[in-house]
């Protein structure tokens, strides 16, 4: 599967059904690239690290994912209380073209996202200028 779905948020209902709502909004937000919804999802104390990147603002988040286009195929997920792992791959359609496999884990506090932690090969992302 490589074509991005033609109805996102159905398509996110169906394969992330047992996800709390802030985490489908927040995969829906990106797909679209919608940066309001995004950061609608996010506590003012949002915090992101992965092998690229480290962010302790969600404005500062929302800014590095607009650069990239794409979406995610779950493979599985667990929710445990406000605590969600999260596998998928990503198929990055944007600056270039890659499908990275990633492990999301997110804090939730009162129905949005506190933090995520991003564990992928940081090599699977296509270089900047390719």
């Amino acid at each position: 599967m490589t074509d991005t779905p033609r109805q996102i948020r159905k398509f996110y209902d169906r394969t992330m059904a047992r996800a709390p709502e802030a985490v489908k909004t927040f995969y829906v937000a990106l797909s679209e690239e919608n940066s309001e919804k995004l950061r609608s999802v996010l506590t003012d104390d949002f915090t992101f690290k992965s092998p690229l990147a480290e962010f302790d603002t969600p404005e500062g988040y929302v800014s590095m994912v607009s650069k990239f286009g794409g979406w995610v195929e779950t493979s599985q997920f667990l929710v445990d209380g406000n605590h969600v792992a999260h596998t998928f791959v990503y198929h990055m359609t944007a600056p270039g073209k890659a499908d990275i496999p990633v492990c999301e884990v997110f804090e939730l506090e009162n129905g949005l996202i506190r933090s995520s932690r991003a564990y992928n090969n940081a090599a699977d992302f296509p270089a900047a200028n390719g």
